[in-house]
């Protein structure tokens, strides 16, 4: 679920999500909700509704992003006891944007366990020079702070349902959709990462957050919250 608008404003609107399989949640999109701040809105973090919904997150095992989150909902998230990871984004130090990560960031989320799903749209990877090895610069620097077993991919793709008549690009150079990756593989390798390293960026990284997160049966109801 990306953004919690769905809910309407009411943290206990959830568990129903929660019955129906959701194991993974972002606050907000980039706007700012009853919840949290979203990157728009920088100095916004969690309202009382957001920590209450963060505290049920943890309650129940459900991996929150923080793609597309503040600053501040960052801070006020790290507050909390709860996994964390982000599904895609890129590395602020490699390109300045506001929906990269900065290193503290990206800290933080390896201290929590967390995988961050490397983003390949031009505008986070490098709007100058959109290609497969500036994308690989970003996995670089995001294994040099974090470490392999942090790092996974989250392209983001959406130019196949970009406005054809503008013919608008989001993706990087030869890397659009979903049959690149073969181009993506032989970027990394080239780049060194093979055997295990490899695979973990691959696919390794986020079916361990998957395993440990998605339940045996999706439709199991909630355990009580603690209050009750």
């Amino acid at each position: 679920m990306e953004g919690v608008e769905p809910l309407e404003g009411d943290p206990g609107a959830f568990d129903d999500w929660y019955r129906r399989g959701v194991r993974t949640v972002s606050l907000t999109w980039n706007g700012a909700n009853a919840f949290a701040g979203g990157i728009d809105t920088p100095t916004q973090g969690l309202t009382d509704r957001g920590r209450a919904l963060v505290r049920r997150f943890r309650e129940l095992g459900v991996v929150l992003d923080l793609a597309h989150a503040s600053e501040q909902t960052w801070r006020d998230v790290l507050d909390e006891e709860v996994p964390l990871s982000v599904t895609h984004a890129g590395c602020r130090v490699v390109c300045d944007h506001p929906r990269n990560l900065a290193d503290w960031q990206l800290e933080a989320l390896a201290v929590r366990g967390g995988v961050l799903g490397m983003m390949g749209l031009a505008f986070v990877v490098d709007p100058d020079a959109p290609t497969l090895a500036r994308f690989v610069d970003h996995v670089d620097h995001a294994v040099a702070v974090m470490g392999i077993e942090h790092v996974g991919l989250g392209a983001d793709f959406v130019d196949q349902v970009a406005d054809a008549a503008r013919k608008a690009r989001f993706g990087l150079e030869g890397f659009t959709g979903p049959d690149h990756y073969p181009a993506l593989v032989t970027a990394l390798t080239g780049r060194g990462y093979d055997g295990d390293r490899l695979e973990a960026i691959l696919s390794g990284n986020w079916l361990s957050v998957l395993g440990e997160s998605l339940p045996p049966s999706p439709t199991k109801d909630p355990p009580k919250q603690g209050l009750e």
